[in-house]
């Protein structure tokens, strides 16, 4: 049987962040505890907040935009490795570190 996981962080004010990008900031507009008709979050962040994935298109002028990849091609086994102690971003050094596959570090399908 097959088991997915989310392995996504959850949004939050001052999280990790690109290091030129805006703080991110999670802003209660309307509350209904407060007495307004519906509970209402405001988000301000960049592309690059938390967990997400860089589109070919980031790269490359004719690669492709995330929303012409396959999500298929986003699912599957994984090694998860924490990070959390980071401030800015992930680079070389702490990936020299681990022991990650160096064939599936880059897929040239997408």
């Amino acid at each position: 049987m097959n088991q997915y996981m989310d392995i996504t962080l959850p949004i939050r004010s001052g999280m990790v962040r690109y290091p030129s990008d805006e703080p991110v900031e999670v802003n209660t507009v309307l509350s209904v505890a407060n007495g307004d008709i519906v509970n209402l979050t405001e988000l301000k962040l960049s592309a690059h907040t938390g967990t997400h994935i860089d589109a070919p298109y980031h790269f490359f002028g004719d690669g492709k935009k995330i929303d012409e990849l396959d999500e298929k091609q986003l699912m599957g086994r994984a090694k998860v490795f924490d990070f959390s102690d980071k401030q800015y971003y992930i680079d070389r050094n702490d990936l020299d570190q681990l022991r990650i596959c160096k064939k599936n570090l880059l897929n040239t399908n997408l």
